[in-house]
């Protein structure tokens, strides 16, 4: 890959996505805006995976494909950013793709914004699930503090796929993907862009198509730091914004709904034992960052009980868990 640089440089990691990656690739190629080149981190694919991407290379002149050992996707993404000569950046899935006017809408709508962010969808087995937005142009973070709530709401906030970014922005800045987090790191990247950024537009159009079938991520897994995780995110999020009280209820609320979903899903677990459970429990509700969003948001906004409120109120993890057992016996 040489001569010009193109205006805008399409990042795509790959790891084991065999099946999915070549109507990923396909959707690049099938753009009706051609100013553009592919920058595939192939990292350390074992699945057919590697020999996919490079067949696509010698195809196409402004495919470029990087091969590395298995270094998570943040480090991926990072990469591919540093090797890209674009302007603007897009990021894509391996197992997604984009519509075949995407670049060509993006580009021609993003005018002089520092972001442009558009709608997707959700590809679930047969059913789709559009992500809708209205149009809005957004003059400062200020204003984005307003919308927060609103977009993030809609998930328009989270995923680094449904925006347009410039490559000097982030150059200029220094914003990488954080590579000691597995889950959370593309909403960390995004505030930290969002932080630098002037004007933020957002667009109508649905250009991404997102395959939520058969992933294989992390974030799809039942992980003992997911809340831990979510802990951090929401302490970071809040801090961005200087703890405003709408953005603060919203985290709270999220975060809490969480704890509760989580715990629920804990006791009725059969592969843990009563003493696990106590541990995880008690942990939980004694926890300063949940109890002060309990407090904040309020327990009516919660989908819990009175039982489960009592419990939660007086950190009686045994009465949760006693009430979770006696309830799993008479069902069985």
């Amino acid at each position: 890959m040489s001569g010009k640089a193109p205006v805008i440089s399409i990042i795509i990691p790959v790891y084991n996505s065999v099946d999915k990656l070549s109507d990923a690739i396909e959707s690049v190629l099938a753009q009706t805006y051609n100013d553009w080149e592919l920058i595939i981190i192939d990292d350390g694919s074992n699945d057919g995976s590697a020999s996919v991407c490079d067949e696509y290379e010698k195809k196409d002149s402004r495919i470029k494909v990087i091969h590395i050992e298995n270094s998570g996707v943040s480090f991926a993404r990072n990469l591919g950013i540093k090797l890209s000569r674009g302007i603007f950046l897009e990021f894509m899935d391996s197992d997604d793709y984009i519509s075949n006017n995407a670049l060509e809408t993006s580009i021609g709508k993003i005018d002089d914004n520092d972001l442009l962010i558009f709608s997707f969808e959700y590809l679930i087995a047969d059913i789709r699930c559009s992500i809708d937005t209205n149009y809005m142009v957004l003059n400062s973070w200020d204003e984005l503090k307003k919308k927060f709530v609103y977009l993030d709401s809609k998930i328009l906030i989270n995923s680094p796929c449904n925006k347009i970014y410039k490559k000097d922005i982030i150059a200029k800045n220094n914003i990488l993907f954080p590579t000691d987090l597995s889950l959370g790191e593309d909403l960390v990247f995004n505030l930290l862009y969002l932080k630098s950024c002037n004007k933020i537009k957002i667009i109508s159009d649905l250009l991404y198509h997102y395959l939520d079938e058969n992933k294989n991520s992390l974030s799809r897994k039942k992980r003992e730091d997911f809340l831990e995780i979510q802990k951090k995110l929401k302490i970071y999020v809040d801090d961005c914004f200087q703890n405003d009280l709408e953005i603060e209820s919203h985290t709270s609320l999220k975060f809490a709904s969480q704890v509760i979903k989580s715990l629920k899903y804990l006791l009725r677990n059969k592969g843990k034992s009563f003493e696990e459970k106590y541990k995880i429990v008690s942990h939980w509700v004694k926890d300063v960052t949940f109890c002060k969003s309990v407090k904040l948001i309020g327990f009516d906004s919660l989908n819990v009980n009175f039982v489960d409120k009592l419990s939660i109120k007086c950190r009686l993890a045994s009465i949760w868990i006693l009430l979770y057992n006696v309830r799993n016996a008479i069902k069985g």
